[in-house]
């Protein structure tokens, strides 16, 4: 039988791009850029963007994005935070900028997502 060799659970035993992950995870609203993920991996940019997209399967900022509405939609269904707390908590900075990419990424405007609990 093989190795795995890609996928978030490879990326999450790789010590750079773990530290990554784990940023992301931990602070996904912070503004973040892919200079600032390659510096928590001491890698260079264009060095951890190779690696970060053939170990995951998508781009980290891409995947940042999705991290987020994960996240977004966690709080939509489970608490009752204005849209607006939830945007910023997401790392957007106007509600209407986190609603786009919301419904771009789900297929669903937060508040649908909301009323569907």
């Amino acid at each position: 039988m093989g190795a795995i060799q890609s996928g978030l659970l490879t990326a999450l035993f790789d010590t750079r791009i773990s530290r990554a992950l784990a940023a992301i995870h931990s602070q996904p609203g912070r503004h973040w850029s892919l200079e600032l993920l390659a510096a928590e991996t001491a890698m260079g940019r264009s060095s951890f963007a190779k690696r970060f997209n053939d170990m995951v399967g998508m781009p980290a900022m891409q995947y940042l994005v999705h991290w987020r509405m994960q996240e977004a939609t966690h709080e939509l269904v489970k608490t009752q935070r204005t849209i607006t707390d939830i945007a910023e908590q997401c790392g957007y900075e106007s509600e209407a900028a986190f609603r786009k990419a919301f419904k771009k990424v789900t297929g669903r405007t937060p508040s649908d997502v909301r009323k569907a609990r």
